[in-house]
């Protein structure tokens, strides 16, 4: 099982992704990916759909200030820390 985990540096706005982050993603093969400081929004839609292209059809996205989100295959389960 390969986990990725990558920091996309948003902190707390919804800000544009970097040009080529799917391909670099897609690059690296995740089973499971780990996004920190991710801002979900509107404009994620294309991002999201991307992910499932990649088979990272299942998204959850925490609900803390700390904005992070996790993809895979399968299904999520939500946790609290």
């Amino acid at each position: 099982m390969r986990l990725v985990a990558w920091n996309v540096a948003h902190a707390a706005r919804e800000c544009p992704l970097r040009p080529g982050l799917l391909d670099a993603i897609a690059s690296l093969e995740p089973d499971v990916l780990t996004l920190s400081q991710y801002v979900h929004g509107a404009s994620r839609a294309a991002f999201v759909a991307g992910l499932a292209d990649l088979g990272l059809r299942h998204v959850l996205l925490s609900a803390s200030w700390l904005r992070s989100a996790c993809a895979r295959g399968g299904p999520l389960t939500p946790f609290t820390c």
